[in-house]
């Protein structure tokens, strides 16, 4: 269990508590995150934006249990922003400057790269999600599980081992292709 505070209202299965948590993460942060996002060539909807959405990666985070070794819930947040601000610039095309001042909150090495560990697996999920269920299993099966031919034949409706083969090579160059248009994935997902 985290010993953040904030972290432990958002855990909590009293709305109020929820409530309060937000409250003390958007006062406490709103104001630096959006003074980063116009700093790097945003506007204040955006920065609402890429703000609410952390916010909720957070919340999600939190209820799942997944923040117990996060000591600081505003440091982790900001950082959340931080990633998703870069990664929606890179996106639209524009070019971010990191204009920062870090002192300004204090984040260990290790937790900056457990998030974007973190966010790096999600974006790589849904990329293979977005292949469809058949390709999405054969891969994570695969390349995740370290399962043979033959353990995904015995998994899947497939007659023989040779078109689960076909199937995944089928798959792998969809997801090239995906890549190929839209190159921005590619580095974020390396």
């Amino acid at each position: 269990m985290s010993k953040d505070p904030i972290i432990v209202k958002l855990q909590s299965s009293v709305p109020k508590e929820n409530e309060e948590g937000f409250l003390l993460l958007y006062d406490c942060l709103y104001e630096k995150v959006q003074a980063y996002v116009l700093r790097n060539r945003g506007d204040e909807t955006e920065a609402r934006d890429i703000f609410q959405e952390s916010l909720l990666v957070l919340y999600k985070l939190a209820k799942q249990g997944r923040l117990a070794e996060v000591e600081n819930a505003e440091a982790y947040l900001y950082t959340i922003c931080r990633n998703r601000w870069l990664r929606y610039s890179q996106s639209r095309g524009k070019t971010v400057e990191i204009t920062e001042n870090h002192h300004t909150i204090p984040v260990d090495e290790v937790t900056v790269t457990r998030i974007i560990d973190q966010e790096r697996q999600q974006l790589l999920d849904r990329l293979l999600q977005s292949l469809g269920e058949v390709c999405y299993k054969i891969l994570i099966y695969f390349y995740y599980e370290k399962k043979s031919m033959k353990e995904i034949l015995d998994l899947m409706p497939f007659k023989t081992e040779q078109v689960i083969k076909n199937k995944k090579s089928n798959c792998l160059k969809k997801m090239r292709a995906l890549l190929e248009e839209y190159p921005q994935l590619k580095e974020m997902i390396q």
